[in-house]
């Protein structure tokens, strides 16, 4: 079984009950036992994930054995409404990520990264801002290379 998601739009109809112009629909489908994990602990940063990505509507069928029981569909209002706070902690979300994207940006503006091909790297447990190093690079150097590698074996044998 492969999962994909689906990006669909809401009918122009449909899409003028809607505040903002997102008319992105999040469609998925789901195991009837799983049918009450919409509204568990990972609703504020689903609602986040919909704000950012300006999806509208969640739409999810509810399945058993293939065939498709219910259809689910959901507005972000449908949800505000359901849990006040869901908006407080969606924005609490957000602004994590806001903070993320600044010290990013912050790593990105220092003079060592200018001219640079910068990756994004998520390595034990941790974001790191990497720039790879290739042969062809005019700052690299085999023989400083080499000193870094015969100090770290010494390190590493003492």
């Amino acid at each position: 079984m492969v999962q994909v998601q689906v990006v669909a739009t809401i009918p122009s109809a449909e899409a003028d009950d809607f505040e903002r112009p997102g008319q992105g629909v999040d469609l998925f489908s789901t195991n009837y036992r799983d049918a009450g994990d919409l509204w568990s602990s990972d609703l504020p940063s689903r609602l986040a994930r919909m704000q950012v990505s300006d999806v509208g509507m969640i739409a999810r069928g509810i399945i058993d054995k293939g065939t498709v029981l219910e259809m689910q569909e959901v507005t972000v209002e449908d949800l505000k409404l359901d849990r006040p706070s869901l908006s407080d902690d969606a924005a609490q979300i957000l602004g994590r990520l806001v903070g993320l994207l600044r010290g990013v940006k912050e790593v990105v503006a220092c003079p060592g990264c200018q001219d640079r091909p910068l990756w994004l790297q998520y390595s034990d447990a941790e974001l790191r801002v990497i720039s790879p190093r290739f042969d062809d690079d005019e700052d690299f150097d085999e023989a400083e290379l080499k000193e870094e590698t015969e100090s770290q074996e010494v390190l590493a044998t003492s």
